[in-house]
């Protein structure tokens, strides 16, 4: 007790000067701003979204409207993607720009890519939106690609099909025309005794 009595006997204290009616309003209005802050990076949207007017928040009729417009237009979305941004900011509405539009149209992709990533043991993701990114993008061909399947094909008539191709990309000579003959007579010799 002594010790703490001697620090506080020496401790020199400051005169308090009060704050001025203009510090009074730069500490408000850095309050409000630190306020707001922290509801605009709060986790749950759906409550604050209509307080504050930020870009940063979508609400889920926003967001459907968004995601309808581009399964209808995804073929322009694939070719022009700066022109659909500007024609969704512009049937949304409520003041959204292209910026904007980009900005949450990646953000849905990144998050279905997440969400759908195939793990074991994953139960079913509950993303409100996942349905509808599948169908946008879940059927697309740099998804889902249909020749990974399909052109692992080990029968003999992929290759006689191969031979007919590169027949009509360039001249045979009357040597090679001879060779092939020789060998699909071979195939067809061999399917024959199998």
């Amino acid at each position: 007790m002594d010790q703490f009595t001697s620090t506080i006997a020496s401790t020199k204290f400051i005169d308090y000067v009060p704050p001025s009616s203009l510090d009074n309003n730069v500490i408000s209005q850095t309050q409000q701003i630190e306020t707001s802050n922290k509801l605009e990076t709060s986790e749950d949207e759906s409550d604050y979204h209509e307080l504050i007017p930020s870009s940063k928040f979508w609400s889920d009729s926003e967001t459907r409207a968004l995601i309808s417009y581009l399964a209808e237009n995804f073929n322009l979305y694939r070719k022009n993607k700066t022109k659909i941004y500007g024609m969704a900011a512009i049937k949304i509405g409520n003041n959204r720009t292209s910026a904007q539009v980009s900005s949450k149209i990646q953000s849905l992709k990144s998050r279905y890519e997440k969400e759908n990533k195939e793990e074991t043991g994953k139960a079913r993701s509950k993303w409100a939106y996942l349905d509808d990114m599948n169908e946008i993008f879940g059927n697309r061909e740099n998804v889902k690609p249909d020749y990974l399947l399909s052109s692992i094909n080990l029968d003999d008539e992929s290759d006689d099909n191969d031979l007919m191709v590169s027949n009509k990309k360039r001249k045979i000579s009357e040597i090679d025309q001879i060779y092939l003959d020789e060998l699909k007579s071979l195939r067809k010799a061999k399917k024959k005794l199998a």
